[in-house]
């Protein structure tokens, strides 16, 4: 509809004077924050600002509700801001949180008839113990018992103590309380509602029940026949008529209602026309005509097109003699424009889903799925029908639907509340859904309904274990149902799940492991809108960590006395589930293969989950553990035992794989866990994969720290230092590991140059290297050993590695400087000999006194030599180079001897 320009005008002021209000009320919010500390004075002026920044038109109802909880925050002692949270709340249809809220504000404005009036509508939208409350709210208020207010108030506080639980022992209780509130009624005095239109409510109340009381209705109806007054009740009174009519009540008595001498005057009244509209609808005999009058008073703007298609569905719905078939022809028959309303399209879907009803209560179910299928064109995300069809799917088993559609209808209780922006829409149903789902699962193998808390036996667990569709759905919904139970709480302390006392530390552990059970069970699924939401469940953890930061916060905390029977119950829960995951991960320790490795450890991710930082303070306060065991170490040990279970030799290489992959996802789980790194590496070098094995085992020789144990740390870093020499030595080849000749053992540093090029922290390989070389000798090879030992010292992994290194660097030192006196002595011995030799040589050819006398000054020379040399080989202790320069002395000697003789 266009407005017109007068109209665009005045919309146009409206929405300017309402952007300047906005901007002057945050502006006085942004200098009363900037201020000092705060005091009384500017908390007040602070949550009146956001009070009405929460109210001004134009406010999204998101930002209303967050607007209202931070005026509450500031001033917690005003009752109007709890009655328009509760207000803004059951808009967005948290009725349950409405309702607390409403609570709220009677405690703190007791008299407030307008109050009391609201919480009813908000009660009558839950069960049916909360339903009886609110219309004996309503009831007393029309009554005029306002004496009773109190004793009802009373009974629902014992309702929010159970968290709306649906005992009989409850309802029996109400019956016997206002059984006595009756009998005294006479004697409290009648206080007219102070809010004019409780009789409509109550009518309307009574109009929505399956068997309405008459007496009920037609004492209403004459309390406002009596309130019509000139031009006042006209419309409230019709208004009354139409909606009788709608339910069910003939033509003739509503017209019997309107033949008062009062309404006379008021035959071209709207809301009369409107009456006498419905009626002319209601009395066509045939579909075409009703069709056909329909448009026609549309078209005059007699009646709204929501009461319109009400009438239709009433005269041509499932509940006519028509077919389907026919059905949809007289809808058909309307004009294309009105077929396009937004209305019109919810009465075409809705008469398909009355029909698909019809064909399930007949047990047609393959009819009633075609029928629901029919109506997704007109909608996509209609929760109810994604339900039915779900349900449809279960009962046909249809395993090709069953899946799609369960998980399509838990898709879309998220995407509603990312649509609308708040976490709390439709929680009870999501957190309803995970459970039942949960529950199921576990029931398939494991116990029964009449008896869930009994512990499941061994053989029941190992047949759970084997279904892996019903464990993986128990492991999946309680994780959801889980945290759903968690965004619950309003109270800051239950929502983290911490003691009221508990400290900060243990406030940010918590709220971490909040954030991280979003993270693991929402932010994978690949559901419409799943983005969307996690943010709005951080930001509410958020704020609520916030909260339960400040002190002051946390000891005024409203909801903390209210949620806590459910917030224990809720750690009972959690505490027994992770109890039953660490009782299966034992179970399969004993059985350890490659497939439960990958079992045990999707199990151990929801173990490990969980926050037990914030558990095991509770099973110790409850006797369950001894308080200074450490339950994560436990559950850690255990799992270890699992996963190293299996300590064969793979048989085959795809058997390698297998078991390297089941180690691979354990340390997903557990990466700080370096018993399970030298188990890998044990693997790669079973599996000849060498290289891989040795960068894991120094990798893994940076985690050996994490291990409290001083013994176990230094075996398991022996064990690495073993696999990462036995990776090396496994690259050289096995005949030239053990050389016996000078050749080999040249053939031997050749390839093993190259190897320790690629595992150059091999201790192992640099020490057998070093020692080869050193005992070739020459002083090429020894300086070699030395320099392989000195940057040996340098890349070293242990302190027994850095002493062989040494060790046998000194070696090599002695062994050098004994090379290079062996050099000396091998010069000296051999130019002492090749000089006796040239003059036995020149004495044998001439005998002249002129070569005498050479020759025995160039032996006496010799003979000096040999002596030297055998001075340094004593000095360097070598026996052998000593005793070869003694005889070539002793030698040399007799030469000279013969010389002088000649």
């Amino acid at each position: 509809m266009r407005l017109s320009p007068h109209n665009q005008t005045v919309a146009a002021m409206d929405h300017k004077l309402e952007l300047k209000k906005r901007s002057q009320l945050l502006a006085a919010i942004r200098a009363l924050e900037s201020g000092s500390e705060p005091n009384a004075r500017r908390r007040v002026a602070l949550a009146e600002a956001e009070f009405r920044l929460a109210i001004l038109p134009g406010t999204e109802l998101p930002d209303a509700i967050k607007r209202i909880q931070k005026a509450i925050k500031h001033d917690p002692f005003h009752p109007k801001y709890f009655f328009h949270l509760a207000r803004f709340l059951y808009q967005s249809g948290d009725h349950l949180n409405a309702v607390r809220e409403y609570r709220q504000a009677l405690k703190l404005a007791p008299a407030s008839h307008r109050t009391y009036v609201h919480f009813a509508l908000a009660l009558l939208e839950l069960g049916e113990t909360e339903k009886k409350i609110g219309r004996d709210i309503l009831a007393a208020l029309a009554r005029g018992t306002e004496h009773q207010l109190s004793q009802y108030l009373a009974e629902l506080d014992e309702l929010l103590k159970t968290q709306f639980t649906k005992g009989k022992k409850s309802q029996s209780a109400n019956k016997r309380k206002a059984k006595k509130s009756k009998d005294t009624d006479n004697q409290q005095p009648i206080v007219p509602c102070r809010w004019n239109g409780v009789w409509r409510l109550v009518l309307v109340e009574q109009s929505s029940r399956l068997k309405p009381i008459r007496k009920e209705i037609d004492k209403h109806l004459d309390f406002g026949a009596q309130a019509v007054d000139g031009q006042t009740g006209v419309t409230e009174y019709s208004t009354a008529c139409l909606l009788l009519l709608i339910e069910g009540e003939s033509p003739k008595f509503i017209k019997k209602m309107l033949q008062d001498q009062k309404f006379q005057s008021h035959v071209e009244h709207p809301a009369i026309t409107l009456v006498h509209s419905s009626l002319a609808l209601i009395e066509c005999e045939e579909s075409g005509q009703f069709v056909e009058r329909a448009v026609d008073i549309l078209q005059a703007g007699d009646l709204p097109l929501e009461v319109v298609c009400y009438l239709h569905y009433s005269n041509y719905g499932p509940d006519s003699s028509l077919s389907i078939e026919e059905a949809i022809n007289v809808l058909n028959m309307y004009p294309q424009s009105i077929q396009e309303s937004d209305c019109f399209r919810e009465l075409h879907l809705a008469i398909f889903d009355g029909y698909a009803r019809k064909a399930w209560s007949d047990e047609r179910f393959y009819h009633a799925r075609l029928l629901w299928r029919e109506t997704l064109p007109f909608d996509q995300s209609r929760i109810a029908v994604s339900h039915n069809l779900a349900l449809v799917a279960a009962q046909t088993k249809s395993l090709a639907d069953y899946g799609p559609t369960w998980n399509r209808a838990a898709e879309l209780r998220y995407l509603h509340a990312a649509a609308v922006g708040d976490i709390q829409v439709m929680l009870e149903d999501r957190r309803t859904m995970h459970l039942a789902f949960a529950q199921q699962s576990k029931q398939r193998h494991c116990g029964s309904i009449k008896t869930p808390e009994q512990p499941p036996k061994d053989e029941e667990l190992e047949r759970w274990v084997a279904d892996k569709d019903a464990l993986d759905v128990w492991l999946r919904e309680w994780d959801l149902y889980y945290l759903n139970t968690r965004l619950r709480f309003r109270s800051p302390v239950h929502l983290l799940g911490i003691a009221r006392d508990a400290s900060q530390e243990m406030t940010s552990d918590a709220y971490k492991a909040l954030l991280r059970q979003i993270d693991t069970s929402l932010r994978n699924q690949s559901w419409a809108g799943m983005k969307t939401f996690c943010k709005l469940a951080e930001e509410y953890v958020n704020d609520r960590f916030e909260r339960a930061s400040d002190l002051v916060e946390r000891a005024r905390d409203p909801h903390y006395e209210q949620e806590k029977p459910d917030a224990d119950m809720l750690a009972k829960e959690t505490i027994d589930r992770g109890f039953l995951l660490h009782s299966i991960i034992m179970l399969m320790a004993n059985k350890a293969t490659a497939h439960n490795i990958f079992v045990g450890c999707a199990i151990a991710r929801h173990l490990f989950a969980l926050p037990w930082e914030i558990l095991q303070p509770i099973c110790a306060e409850r006797g369950m553990i001894e308080r200074n065991l450490d339950l994560v170490k436990v559950f850690e040990s255990n799992f270890l035992a699992l996963a190293t279970a299996d300590k064969s030799e793979p048989k085959t290489n795809q058997e390698a794989i297998d078991r390297l992959s089941a180690i691979d996802e354990c340390l997903t789980i557990l990466p700080h866990r370096v018993e399970l790194h030298l188990v890998r590496c044990q693997i790669l070098i079973n599996a000849q994969k060498n290289a891989d094995a040795y960068s894991s085992a120094i990798d893994a020789l940076n985690l050996n720290t994490n291990i409290e144990d001083k013994k176990e740390a230094e075996i398991i870093k022996k064990n690495l230092t073993i696999i990462v020499d036995n990776a090396a030595f496994a690259e050289l080849p096995e005949h030239l590991r053990k050389p016996s000749s000078l050749e080999e053992a040249k053939r031997t540093l050749k390839e093993g140059r190259k190897v320790l090029k690629r595992f150059p922290r091999a201790g192992g390989l640099r020490t057998f290297l070093a020692n080869i070389m050193t005992q070739i000798g020459d002083k090429k090879s020894t300086k070699e050993a030395a320099d392989l030992l000195e940057e040996g010292i340098k890349l070293s992994l242990s302190d027994e590695q850095t002493q062989e290194f040494q060790k046998l660097l000194q070696k090599a030192g002695v062994q050098s400087k004994a090379g290079e006196v062996l050099e000396d002595i091998k010069t000296l011995l051999e130019g002492a000999s090749k000089r006796v030799s040239n003059v036995v040589q020149e004495i044998s050819e001439s005998t002249i006194a002129e070569s005498l006398r050479k020759g025995s000054e160039d032996v006496s020379t010799a003979i000096r030599d040999a002596e030297r040399a055998k001075e340094l080989a004593k000095k360097a202790e070598l026996k052998d180079a000593e005793s070869q320069a003694e005889d070539l002395v002793r030698q040399f000697k007799e030469i000279q001897e013969k010389l002088r003789d000649c």
